[in-house]
């Protein structure tokens, strides 16, 4: 091969590389509607279909007979509400999930500022949790020293 041709397959090589290194993901993980591979409303049952068995599970003591659970290798926290048998609320540690706006953990406080729209935030012992209301569900952002620590999807209305 001559010397013009291997410089030519390097700045295609190149050129690719560049290209797919700022590809958007496919698809959002979090979305209002659940994270990842779970969603709002759906049944214990198909919750422990689609992730296997949780690593930890918190039943007792709650009135409204909401069970948490805990499924560590995926980051995941689970609410379900198990008189209606439904999933009602969904948090998130991963770095993997995130919004379609590229919000996810990790994002600093500026960022969510400016790509949120119609966000309520308020401060409690040093943690600055942003919410935005919409069909009926929230998604909040847990933000500590100036990152996202925490994104959720939750119910707006239990009743």
């Amino acid at each position: 091969m001559t010397r013009r041709g291997r410089r030519c397959g390097a700045v295609i090589t190149l050129a690719v590389a560049l290209t797919a290194a700022g590809a958007q993901p496919a698809a959002a993980k979090i979305t209002f509607g659940g994270i990842g591979d779970v969603d709002l409303g759906m049944s214990e049952g198909d919750l422990r279909a689609a992730l296997g068995q949780p690593s930890t599970a918190q039943t007792g003591g709650r009135p409204d007979g909401t069970a948490h659970l805990m499924f560590r290798r995926r980051k995941l926290e689970v609410m379900v509400n198990r008189r209606r048998d439904q999933v009602v609320g969904i948090k998130t540690t991963s770095r993997a999930e995130r919004t379609s706006s590229g919000l996810r953990v990790g994002s600093s406080t500026a960022t969510v500022r400016r790509k949120l729209r119609g966000e309520k935030c308020s401060t409690a012992q040093r943690t600055l949790v942003c919410n935005v209301e919409r069909d009926g569900n929230v998604m909040d952002f847990e933000i500590r020293r100036g990152k996202v620590v925490r994104v959720g999807v939750a119910r707006a209305n239990r009743n």
